[in-house]
């Protein structure tokens, strides 16, 4: 699972055998790679951009799509996190405010 930089931490805590060697867990990776480099498009970003005009996250229709609350603060996102993650983690998890320090925290 060496190969998957995004998920170490992940399945450093037993997670790994959830994901296993899959797309799942690959496209996860991109995901974060992706989202590291600034290169994920989220409606905040689009309008910026002036691709789209509403900020508002499709998912949960509360706050604006920015990076961290679409991999991390949304709803949907939550419940993903809690499923996989340790409950032991999720407090430092939820507590970094800046992405920088959050990609850090789960690549380690």
């Amino acid at each position: 699972m060496k190969r998957y930089v995004g998920l170490r931490k992940l399945t450093s805590v037993g997670i790994g055998e959830k994901f296993g060697p899959s797309k799942r867990a690959k496209r996860a990776s991109y995901c974060l790679w992706f989202a590291k480099h600034g290169a994920l498009l989220t409606k905040s970003l689009l309008v910026k951009r002036r691709v789209v005009e509403d900020g508002i996250c499709p998912a949960c229709h509360q706050e604006e799509e920015t990076l961290l609350h679409a991999l991390r603060d949304c709803q949907r996102a939550k419940m993903v996190w809690e499923h996989f993650a340790p409950q032991h983690c999720l407090q430092q998890f939820y507590s970094l405010d800046e992405y920088k320090a959050w990609h850090h925290w789960l690549s380690t």
